[in-house]
């Protein structure tokens, strides 16, 4: 519970959203400018604000597109899979939104056939302050391993 004048953020919800849609064409899946128009119409009908522009990866295995939006609100993500016809979207919110993800979206820029939403509450909530040791360099600078943990390791990127 916060106190008036704390400047602490009561709980709040955010919301995620998990959209998976089939029966795209595949040809739409493959377009860069098609999947940029998906995500200017969610950012547009959503009243998102981004941080930059869509970062795109193309796999030239199956031509599938990877594409990722960094926003004020947190992130909007897609991964393409035009072998199999199908898009995978996550938008992630820290705040409610007015407007939900619309099916319709996909269907008039993908012309998916079946379009699967699902909204998740993300509860965000206070916690009191963890104390935590200063983690320890090693020799070289880099940071020791969490205590009974491994090191983060930086994992080159791999194809799909």
């Amino acid at each position: 519970m916060t106190t008036e004048g704390s400047g602490a953020d009561p709980a709040f919800d955010g919301v995620e959203w998990l959209v998976d849609a089939h029966g795209c064409s595949p040809s739409e899946l493959r377009n860069v400018s098609r999947l940029e128009q998906l995500f200017q119409r969610i950012v547009a009908e959503m009243a998102l604000s981004p941080i930059g522009f869509p970062t795109w990866t193309q796999f030239p295995d199956t031509g599938g597109v990877t594409g990722f939006l960094l926003l004020q609100e947190s992130h909007l993500a897609c991964h393409t899979f035009p072998e199999y016809g199908t898009i995978c979207l996550n938008l992630f919110c820290c705040r409610p939104r007015a407007q939900s993800v619309d099916a319709g979206w996909f269907t008039q820029l993908l012309a998916a056939t079946s379009v699967s939403i699902r909204c998740f509450s993300r509860p965000i909530r206070p916690t009191p302050a963890v104390s935590r040791p200063p983690r320890q360099s090693d020799s070289h600078g880099a940071a020791a391993s969490e205590p009974g943990g491994t090191a983060t390791q930086r994992v080159a990127p791999s194809s799909r």
